[in-house]
């Protein structure tokens, strides 16, 4: 009798081993996409805007959406 093998999960190892993970609740899809904008230290963050963050993470990566506040965490919309 034969398995089918399950795929493994892609696990991203450079996000999850950041120091960005140190951050309260941090998700490891928002420290990679802080890691794609350039932010690799925490102390990269110091003066700069959320916003100009978040506008830069979507010009690299389309499957953001546009509103951060629109998305609850486990994906429901606010109305």
């Amino acid at each position: 009798m034969m398995f089918p093998q399950k795929k493994k999960k892609k696990v991203d190892y450079e996000a999850l081993n950041s120091s960005l993970m140190r951050i309260p609740r941090m998700d490891v899809a928002a420290a990679r996409s802080l890691i794609n904008v350039g932010v690799r230290e925490i102390y990269d963050l110091k003066g700069r805007a959320p916003e100009i963050l978040f506008e830069e993470a979507r010009l690299k990566n389309e499957e953001i959406p546009r509103r951060p506040d629109s998305l609850f965490s486990d994906g429901r919309v606010l109305c």
